[in-house]
């Protein structure tokens, strides 16, 4: 048995594809392996509706059970500015770019329309929120509420996979005493032994291994995974010049081992 796991996919399809298309999504699909997606499938990159959509279409094929997606905090802005809760989202120049790639090319025209009419402030905040989540809801209704009901993190017997963190100061409570916001966006993140091993997106290689030339999986050598290598890159490289690690965990007899799998197949051991 094998569990495949990438975090924050930041509208990044080409790295994304590239990676899926190393996977046996047959095995996956049979329940023989899992692949786990930690979140953060929005924002920064220029494919944002195309990410979520494959891994949305993806996990309708091979089933929730064998493909495990996760929220992320980006996610969660998005969802929470569709219910009109984060209008603070579209201060970011990227969240029009992600919308425009939801809307046909009527609904953005009338998208610019609403932006560049005399209206300003909350008003015309209110009515991009309105319209927007009108169609998007018409359109992508399903993907909508699938995406909102994404559960903040995954468990087996010995691992926990999550965005961002958990709160290791409650041990064993960790399940019942971590609010919502610390899973999906805990802030210095955690290092050194606990009970589980945690598999963490959100942070980025380069700053949990403290290198900026780390793009790969940073294991602090005790109980902590880091594998968000997207964000670890200058915004200066292009989308499709970035590779997403990619987790692998094998398990044969009880004993278990960690891997990082290369785009060019090859296999980095992390820990036995």
């Amino acid at each position: 048995m094998a569990i495949y796991a990438m975090s924050d996919i930041h509208g990044m399809y080409g790295p994304l594809m590239r990676r899926i298309k190393q996977l046996d999504m047959e095995s996956i699909k049979s329940g023989k392996d899992k692949l786990i997606l930690l979140g953060d499938y929005i924002d920064v990159g220029n494919n944002s509706f195309k990410v979520l959509k494959t891994i949305y279409d993806l996990q309708q094929e091979v089933g929730a059970d064998n493909m495990i997606v996760l929220m992320g905090n980006h996610d969660k802005w998005f969802i929470d500015f569709l219910d009109g809760y984060n209008n603070d989202w579209l201060s970011d120049f990227r969240s029009f770019t992600v919308l425009e790639a939801f809307l046909t090319e009527a609904e953005n025209k009338h998208l610019n329309n609403i932006i560049n009419h005399k209206e300003s402030g909350r008003e015309k905040t209110d009515q991009i929120v309105k319209f927007v989540r009108r169609c998007l809801m018409a359109s992508y209704g399903d993907m909508i509420n699938w995406l909102k009901k994404l559960p903040l993190y995954y468990k087996t017997e010995k691992q926990i996979f999550v965005h961002a963190g958990i709160d290791e100061d409650a041990k064993d409570w960790w399940e019942t005493d971590t609010p919502d916001e610390m899973f999906i966006e805990k802030y210095p993140p955690s290092k050194g032994n606990f009970y589980m091993d945690i598999i963490a997106g959100h942070v980025s290689t380069s700053t949990a291994s403290g290198d900026r030339n780390q793009h790969d999986i940073f294991f602090d050598g005790e109980s902590h995974f880091f594998i968000d290598g997207i964000d670890s890159y200058p915004n200066s490289v292009r989308d499709d010049d970035r590779i997403i690690p990619l987790l692998v965990y094998e398990e044969t007899d009880g004993e278990g081992a960690y891997f990082s799998l290369l785009e060019n197949g090859e296999r980095i051991l992390l820990r036995l």
